[in-house]
C-alpha cells in the first residue's frame, strides 16, 4: 500500500512487512539495512525470522492499513498452529509508528505495540480479535476497525501517538459469536464473520464483506463520526447477499458469488458507488448519499462476469479469476482489478476498466498478464501471482505485489507500472 504523502510504499509478505521510498517516476528504493523490512518477533521459536530486518509482535499479515496523517500503521496477523489447541494462538493486531520523513517503522513500545485476544507475546487484551483478517482507519484518524473470525471490534486512536482504546461495551465489538461477553449480537447470523472491511470516503459508514458456511453478505452500517460507533442499517439495502441468504431480510444479488477468500471492496471518490469482486466476478452499486445503502446498477451494468456464461445478465467478463483486488484511481476514471491464480497455464494479472463517473458503470479496456495470454494480454514481468494492488495518491503509479511461485512460499515480486491516463 502507498501513503498518502506519496512517499512510501509497504508491502506485506509472508511473515514480514517491506519499506520503500517511493522516487522519481514511482520507482521504489527499499529503505537501507534494518529500516528496510520489518520481521516477526520470536513469540515462538522460528527459524525464518529475517535477522538483517527489524523486529516486531506479528505474524502472517492478512491486512494493513495506513492513518490519513501517515503517523501510523496498522497490521492484522494471524495464524493457525498446528500443536497448539486454539487457532488465534498468534492473533494479534500491531501498531507502528511512521516516520513520515522516510517512511520507516517502529514498533510501539509494551503493550501499546499489539492488541490480541490474549496477553501472549506481551500484547494488550482486545475482544473480538480471533484471527483477524482486515483491518482499516477512518478518513479523520479518530477510529481503527478490525474484522475477524471474532467480530468486528472497534477502537478509538489516539492522534498523536496513535494508540488504540476499544469502546466500552457492545459498541466495542459487534458481529461477534453469541457466546462472546459485551459484543453486540443483534440481527445478525451467527454463523457470518467479517472477512473484508471498507470505509466510505466520507467516512459516514462501514462495510463488511461477511462469510459463512452458508454464503456471504455484505452489511452496512452508519458510523457516529464523533464516537465512532457503529449501526448496522436496518433496511434491505443495507443487506446485500448470496441467493441462498436472500430471504433473510437481505437484497439477494447474484453476481456475488464465491469463497470469502477472495472477495475485495473498493469505494468511490465521489461516494456514488461502491464496487465488489468475488473471486473474477465484479459487481457494482450505486451508493445512498444520505444512508449509504447500496443498490446493485441494473442489467446489464450491474456485474460483470469472470468469463461471461451465457445465461448471466453481466456486462461482457473481467477475463480473471481468484483471487482478487480492487483499487481505483484518484480521478474516477479508471478501475484496477489484479488477479492470482498462480498456475502457469493461467497467468495472474491486471485487468483495467473505464469507469462512467456519472453512474459508475465499467467498460473493460486491457489486460496485463506475465507471459501475454497469448496474444491477448500486454506482457509484463513480476504478474504471476499478483495479488497485492495499490496506487499512488497521484494517480501516478500502480504497484503489485505476489508471490514469484505458485502461492507460496517463494521469494515475490513487485512490479512498478507507470499510468497513461
Amino acid at each position: 500500500m502507498a501513503s498518502a504523502d506519496g512517499r512510501s510504499v509497504y508491502v506485506a509478505g509472508q511473515t514480514s512487512v517491506a519499506v520503500f521510498s517511493r522516487g522519481t517516476g514511482g520507482a521504489l528504493r527499499q529503505l537501507g539495512g534494518s529500516r528496510g523490512c520489518v520481521d516477526f518477533h520470536l513469540i515462538v521459536p522460528e527459524p525464518r525470522a529475517n535477522r538483517r530486518c527489524s523486529t516486531a509482535k506479528l505474524l502472517w499479515p492478512s491486512s494493513e492499513a495506513l492513518s490519513r496523517d501517515g503517523r501510523n500503521l496498522y497490521l492484522a496477523s494471524w495464524a493457525y498452529d498446528p500443536h497448539g489447541d486454539r487457532s488465534d494462538n498468534f492473533s494479534d493486531l500491531a501498531v507502528f509508528a511512521r516516520d513520515r520523513r522516510t517512511g520507516a517503522l517502529q514498533q510501539l513500545a509494551g503493550s501499546h505495540g499489539c492488541l490480541g485476544p490474549s496477553r501472549r507475546g506481551g500484547c494488550a487484551v482486545g475482544r473480538a480479535l480471533d484471527g483477524p483478517s482486515s483491518v482499516v482507519v477512518s478518513p479523520d484518524g479518530r477510529n481503527v476497525y478490525v474484522g475477524s473470525f471474532g467480530g468486528l471490534a472497534v477502537f478509538a486512536r489516539d492522534p498523536r501517538s496513535g494508540e488504540l482504546r476499544q469502546l466500552p461495551g457492545t459498541a466495542g465489538c459487534l458481529l461477534a459469536p453469541a457466546r462472546a461477553a459485551r459484543c453486540s449480537h443483534g440481527r445478525v447470523r451467527r454463523d457470518l464473520w467479517p472477512v473484508v472491511l471498507a470505509l466510505s470516503v466520507d467516512g459516514r459508514n462501514v462495510y463488511a464483506l461477511t462469510g459463512g458456511s452458508e454464503g456471504e453478505a455484505l452489511l452496512v452500517f452508519r458510523r457516529n463520526v464523533s464516537t465512532g460507533r457503529l449501526t448496522r442499517l436496518a433496511t434491505r439495502d443495507g443487506c446485500i447477499a448470496t441467493p441462498a441468504l436472500g430471504g433473510t431480510g437481505c437484497t439477494a444479488a447474484p453476481s456475488f458469488a464465491g469463497p470469502s477468500s477472495c472477495y475485495s471492496l473498493a469505494p468511490s471518490r465521489n461516494g456514488r458507488n461502491f464496487y465488489l469482486g468475488s473471486c473474477g466476478d465484479l459487481t457494482v452499486f450505486s451508493r445512498n448519499a444520505a444512508t449509504g445503502g447500496l443498490t446493485q446498477l441494473p442489467a446489464p451494468g450491474g456485474c460483470i462476469d469472470a468469463s461471461g456464461p451465457p445465461g448471466r445478465a453481466c456486462a461482457g467478463d473481467t477475463g480473471t479469476e481468484p483471487q482478487t483486488n480492487i483499487v481505483l484511481s484518484p480521478n474516477g476514471k479508471s478501475l484496477y482489478f489484479a488477479y492470482n491464480i498462480g498456475r502457469k497455464t493461467q497467468p495472474g494479472g491486471v485487468t483495467v476498466f473505464a469507469r462512467n463517473t456519472a453512474n459508475g458503470t465499467l467498460t473493460r479496456l486491457a489486460c496485463i498478464t506475465e507471459t501475454g495470454s497469448r496474444g491477448a494480454c500486454t506482457k509484463a514481468r513480476g504478474l504471476e501471482t499478483a495479488s497485492g494492488l495499490a496506487i499512488s495518491p497521484d494517480g501516478r503509479n500502480v504497484y503489485t505485489s505476489g508471490f514469484a511461485g505458485q502461492l507460496c512460499c517463494r521469494d515475490g515480486d513487485v512490479a512498478v507500472f507507470r499510468r497513461t491516463s
